[in-house]
């Protein structure tokens, strides 16, 4: 799945000469929480987030230090929040640069972005045009709609050898010695795990697998230094 397949658009910009009231205008009348910040030339050149907009002179909410935290810090730092906090303009307040992402990269590159930098939403760019966002709230719009798609019907036969590929996937479950078997779509989990991590592991693989209905979880968790075996409950 790509990011064009499942991002927003278009998306309303604002121009970096643009007042913070109109910006914060198109927020609400819009019901965005963001802004791409664009020049003259209709570059990205920042963001206007609405955490941009809290910590504001108008509103006495601008940071209070202390007067050991002020003689700590920079006059540059200190000037720099200043004009965050009283500026007028969108160039003034907004934070630079912007996330962004390509049209044709994966929805797996734009959470791996998201979540190493910290952001909720990616701007999405093709030949340097904003055409689009992608936010948190898409990737689960995506989840929800491949969860409610309708599931094309398979065997038993197929349902297993799927839950054995997934499993062998993955290097925890080299740890567990795990026989499935499948009937009328749903598939029991049978032999031993060494830790209820791995047992929880297990069965999550076997439900994500598609067509299979339901799970059984048999297996028992086996302590390998004292062999105390424990049968599952569920």
């Amino acid at each position: 799945m790509f990011v064009k397949d499942i991002m927003s658009s278009p998306v309303i910009t604002v121009s970096i000469s643009a007042s913070i009231e109109a910006a914060a205008r198109i927020m609400l009348d819009r019901r965005i929480s963001a802004l791409p910040v664009v020049d003259s030339q209709n570059r990205l050149v920042g963001i206007l987030d609405e955490s941009d907009l809290l910590r504001r002179v108008e509103l006495e909410s601008q940071t209070h230090r202390s007067w050991i935290s002020a003689i700590m810090t920079s006059n540059r730092k200190l000037a720099m929040e200043f004009v965050h906090e009283a500026g007028k303009s969108v160039g003034e307040v907004m934070s630079s640069p912007a996330m962004t992402i390509h049209a044709d990269y994966t929805v797996s590159d734009a959470v791996s972005t998201m979540t190493e930098n910290g952001v909720t939403r990616l701007f999405v760019q093709r030949e340097q045009a904003i055409v689009g966002v992608i936010a948190r709230a898409d990737v689960v719009r995506a989840l929800l709609k491949v969860l409610a798609a309708d599931v094309e019907p398979r065997s038993d036969l197929e349902v297993r050898d799927a839950v054995v590929a997934e499993l062998s996937r993955h290097p925890w479950s080299r740890e567990s010695s795990v026989h499935v078997s499948v009937e009328n779509g749903k598939v029991a989990l049978e032999g031993g795990v060494f830790n209820e991590d791995h047992r929880k592991a297990v069965v999550a693989a076997a439900r994500s697998v598609s067509g299979s209905k339901d799970v059984v979880d048999r297996m028992v968790w086996v302590d390998p230094v004292s062999g105390y075996i424990e049968q599952s409950n569920k």
